[in-house]
């Protein structure tokens, strides 16, 4: 039977694999999927906590943090300017030309530019630690106590959000919903099961607390910038309609899956 080690194992050596292709990290869909695996990997090292010392758990969950802020800039650039394109041509202003948007997203280079050690290191460290992370018999009791705690936690999330329209509430609220999402995933893997309504509506409420805040991180991005000030009045009103229509869109699936 496949363990919550095995499994973490299995989905690390996969990526290690894609990374043995030339020119790996300059796939977009190769780097967001290395983000993903952190995320995934760090919602087990919570499932794991009770098992192995809870410093090891914080450590491994500390590495795989810094590994994933270390792929996020081409991947976030990637992101804001599919989103910048996508806001134009769903509310296009037909009076206006294009606004200029290379000083919001310039072409700079990573002062840090990725390279396959600094990926490849953490994630063969990541295998050694979980190498050493035994369940034994408890391992169904443990998994499924500490993915209630994370049902717990994202039900009063969803909860509080729905009342509180406050981007530190809703930036916790997206965390906890991931997590459940991820760590459901990881049961379904171990005892096996198909994934079902619920699941998909986990996958579908993360998603859109995603866009929200893809959406969040380019109008702070936005303001900062060296726009004129009719090109930032042309993305102010997209903007403005698409957050009203996720941020509705958030609150419908959230009272579906864990009601008012």
């Amino acid at each position: 039977m496949s363990t919550l080690s095995s499994i973490s194992i299995q989905l690390i050596r996969d990526l290690l694999k894609q990374l043995e292709a030339p020119s790996a990290l300059d796939q977009e869909e190769v780097v967001h999927q290395a983000r993903v695996l952190t995320k995934r990997l760090r919602a087990a090292w919570h499932l794991a906590q009770p098992i192995c010392q809870k410093k090891q758990a914080q450590q491994a969950r500390c590495e795989l943090r810094s590994l994933s802020a270390l792929l996020a800039p081409s991947r976030d650039r990637s992101v804001q300017t599919a989103l910048a394109t996508n806001l134009l041509q769903l509310h296009p202003d037909r009076s206006a030309t294009s606004p200029n948007l290379s000083s919001l997203f310039p072409e700079t280079t990573n002062p840090s530019p990725l390279s396959l050690a600094c990926i490849t290191g953490p994630l063969v460290s990541q295998i050694a630690a979980w190498e050493n992370v035994h369940f034994g018999k408890q391992e169904r009791k443990v998994l499924r106590y500490r993915c209630r705690l994370s049902l717990k936690t994202a039900k009063d999330l969803t909860r509080q959000s729905l009342k509180i329209d406050d981007a530190e509430q809703w930036h916790s609220w997206r965390k906890a919903i991931k997590r459940l999402r991820y760590q459901r995933e990881f049961l379904a893997l171990i005892y096996p099961r198909e994934l079902g309504t619920y699941d998909l509506r986990l996958r579908r409420l993360g998603t859109r607390l995603g866009d929200h805040n893809d959406l969040a991180i380019f109008s702070a991005q936005l303001h900062s910038a060296a726009l004129k000030t009719p090109d930032l009045n042309r993305l102010k009103k997209p903007i403005a309609i698409e957050e009203r229509k996720i941020k509705s869109n958030c609150r419908r699936l959230g009272r579906r899956l864990f009601g008012k």
